[in-house]
Formats: C-alpha cells, structure tokens, sequence
C-alpha cells in the first residue's frame, strides 16, 4: 500500500506541475475543476483542498527544484517561475511529456489501442522509490543480477538516474565496493529504501556527468573529436534527432555530409554507428575508423565461412 501512495503522489506532482506549466498562469478554482474531472489523476472523485495543493506545490520545488508561483496581480493565478528551465532540462522535460502521454491514454477511452508507444520495462517496479530515496538521501540496499554476474546483495548511495534506450539506470556509490557505477533498474531483483541516510558528494551534477557521452558506459577514456562520413539517404534522420549536443555539419553536398562529435567514444555510440552499415564512414580517430574495419572483415570473413 505504500508503494501506492508514493506512487499515487508522485503522479500528482507530475500532473499539477503539467497543468500550470503548459496552461498556467491558471487560477486554483481551474487547477481544483480540472482535477474534479480528471478520473485518471483523482478516480474518487475528491476535492482539491487548500491544504493539498499547497503541500504539493512545497513538494514539487522540494523535488523538482521547480517553482510555483501565484501572480497576485492577474486574478490569484498560478505560474512556473523560469519555465524556460523546464524546457532545457531534459528530465523535466521527459517527465512532462510523459505523463501528458499517460493521461491522454487513461482519458482515450476506445481508442487507446491506436495509440502506440514504446514500453520501458525497467521502470515500472522501482523507480518511485529510486527517486524517493534520491531525493531523501536515503540509502537503498538492492539485490543485483547482472549479465555475466552472480546474484549479490549491496548497499548504494543513490545519486541520479537515467533513461537510455528504453532501460532506467541509477548511478551511485557502491558501499561494497566504493566505486561509483551505474546499475540497471531491470537486473534488480528486489529494493528495499533503508533508514541511514547518505550525504550527495559536493558539486555533483547528474547533467555534466553524462554531457561528454552517448549512452551509460563510464569508464572508456576521454572524450575526443568523432568525424563521420554520412551518405546523403541518411542526412536527415541525424539532423532531426541528433545523437549528441556537440554533433555538427562540417561538410555538405548532394552524396553525402561530414558531421563531427566532440565526446567520449562510448560502447553505446558505437553501437547506433553499426546499424547505419556502410552508409555510415568512420574518418577519425583513426583507432576507431581501424577499429570498424576490422569489424567488417570480420563480417565479410563470416559470411564467407572458413
């Protein structure tokens, strides 16, 4: 039941931040109508006290680092102070828009089975109480399988999590080990939220951590200049969804563009490069282009067996 209730809240915040962020400023006689009518949000019906709604505005700035203000100059009405930081803030951003996506499910009614998504497996059993103990301190003792690994009981310090490819990592402090890593949410077999609390290392930023990288490998080197050689069929789909933030056209004609990245070389990027097969050219570095092609011999050697 508890997991519930802190699952039952958390969806709360989501949605009032949701509201007042893309119909604010909104008045909380609005805010209180709209979640009377939202069955998904509120199935019983209940009123939205004003002892609610303000606790849920402390909590949200207390676990968002986001800000509910009320413009007492416009009709009472509620707003985000700098909204422009939800709209850089990936996570944020990702929390909103989907649970925006969640709703509209629960409020399609038939037509729900013509809305397509992607499932993200690895989220649905202990993420809630993740980013509970996240934002307590608290630290969390996981029982952990991973690939190639035998089962084992540890403690962590958990300090972000992230989303990559439709599987949820948390990133810590291993108390067996004193190392930080990154541990997958769907190779934990059980979580239990303990009592001792932890304290989050100064300076640590979830964001920078990840910056210089595609993906969650962590310990692959520093970052250096990627340059690859795009044909012209494949352009568009980087444009439009580029890989990474450093990710820029140097050269451009009618067959092909020459894109740059400034990051580390992860396992993952190199990985997304594989699949675009020879439409893909790796120019630098040059361990990595040397790299690929032996890849491809390999291949080719395959397909022509021994």
């Amino acid at each position: 039941m508890a997991k519930e209730t802190t699952a039952a809240q958390f969806a709360a915040y989501i949605w009032l931040l949701d509201l007042i962020f893309n119909r604010g400023p909104i008045s909380k006689d609005e805010i209180v109508r709209r979640y009377e009518r939202n069955s998904y949000i509120n199935p019983d019906g209940h009123t939205l006290t004003d002892r609610t709604f303000y606790r849920w505005r402390d909590d949200i700035e207390h676990l968002f680092d986001v800000n509910i203000k009320c413009n007492h100059n416009r009709d009472n009405c509620y707003y985000i102070e700098c909204d422009d930081d939800i709209r850089k803030d990936g996570v944020k951003r990702w929390l909103l828009n989907s649970f925006s996506l969640k709703n509209i499910l629960n409020e399609s009614g038939n037509v729900a089975d013509r809305i397509l998504v992607e499932e993200v497996p690895s989220g649905q059993k202990f993420l809630t109480d993740i980013v509970s103990a996240i934002r307590d301190s608290l630290v969390l003792e996981i029982t952990y399988h991973g690939f190639g690994q035998n089962e084992h009981t540890l403690r962590i310090h958990p300090y972000c999590v992230k989303l990559f490819h439709q599987r949820w990592y948390v990133y810590g402090k291993s108390l067996y080990n004193n190392e930080n890593r990154l541990y997958a949410l769907d190779r934990i077999l059980d979580l239990n939220i303990t009592s001792d609390k932890f304290k989050l290392p100064k300076g640590f930023d979830g964001g920078a951590l990840f910056a210089d990288r595609y993906g969650v490998s962590m310990n692959e080197g520093p970052k250096q200049t990627v340059r690859i050689k795009i044909d012209a069929s494949q352009v568009k789909y980087f444009m439009t969804l580029p890989l990474h933030s450093s990710q820029k056209i140097v050269e451009s004609n009618d067959e092909f563009s020459i894109v740059e990245f400034n990051l580390v070389p992860t396992y993952e990027l190199k990985q997304e490069l594989r699949k675009y097969g020879s439409d893909v050219e790796i120019l630098a570095p040059e361990w990595l282009r040397q790299e690929f092609l032996n890849d491809a011999k390999r291949v080719v050697k395959g397909y022509k067996g021994n």
